[in-house]
């Protein structure tokens, strides 16, 4: 039996980037120097990645201060993922791209985070330190936004819902932006650190850019069409 997405697990990706995560913050609950360097050599370092340590704007985004700020990244990306991976999944099973499935979540997460990383490096150069998922997790939601409008042009009901909260997504980017404080006040739950509101705003934008680009109809040389709508 040929496998689709109906018959396969449709939440790897999801589960897998939350045991990468819990792996590489377990410093956070460990009081064990190994786990320090760990994380330290994940984190986003100006200094490091000046010097050829590239791979830190993408790590940057895994590892986290606190075990409050962890957790909170952690459970809106597992959200966010479980109930939309699938939906991800499903935009590209009608492309003939060589390893389209890979062109769904585990692709979005990477040009998001390196979105935030090379962001936060240009625009944010007094910030020496950065780490943190909650860039990711807007780019995330941005693009959750994204499908619920495609459904809402076959279901009508959905816009009830979605409108909302879009307008509360932009409030929300746009008081960050320019308050520099969080907009849902989430300090009161522990040891946060400093926000980054241009990384929720980068990440937005990244996430949105590249699924919009993913869903550009492609055609080979005979004028048919290759690519998902």
């Amino acid at each position: 039996m040929k496998e689709t997405y109906r018959t396969r697990f449709e939440h790897s990706w999801t589960v897998g980037l939350i045991a990468v995560v819990g792996f590489a913050n377990l410093g956070l609950w460990i009081a064990d120097p190994a786990w320090q360097s760990l994380m330290e050599f994940l984190q986003f370092d100006r200094d490091a990645i000046a010097g050829g340590e590239l791979w830190r704007l993408v790590t940057g985004n895994i590892v986290h201060w606190s075990a409050e700020h962890c957790l909170l990244d952690v459970a809106a990306f597992a959200v966010l993922g479980w109930l939309y991976e699938p939906s991800l999944r499903r935009q590209h099973e009608r492309s003939d791209l060589p390893l389209r499935q890979l062109c769904s979540l585990p692709v979005l997460l990477l040009v998001t985070g390196y979105g935030v990383g090379l962001t936060v490096l240009v625009l944010q150069p007094d910030m020496l330190i950065y780490r943190g998922l909650s860039g990711v997790d807007s780019g995330l939601f941005a693009v959750a936004l994204m499908l619920e409008c495609s459904e809402a042009k076959h279901d009508a009901i959905r816009w009830w819902y979605v409108i909302p909260a879009l307008v509360v997504f932009i409030i929300k980017l746009l008081f960050e932006i320019t308050t520099g404080g969080l907009f849902f006040g989430t300090q009161s739950l522990g040891d946060l650190g400093s926000p980054v509101p241009l990384a929720h705003l980068s990440g937005a934008a990244f996430a949105a850019g590249y699924f919009q680009a993913s869903r550009i109809e492609q055609f080979d040389e005979t004028g048919q069409r290759t690519a998902s709508k």
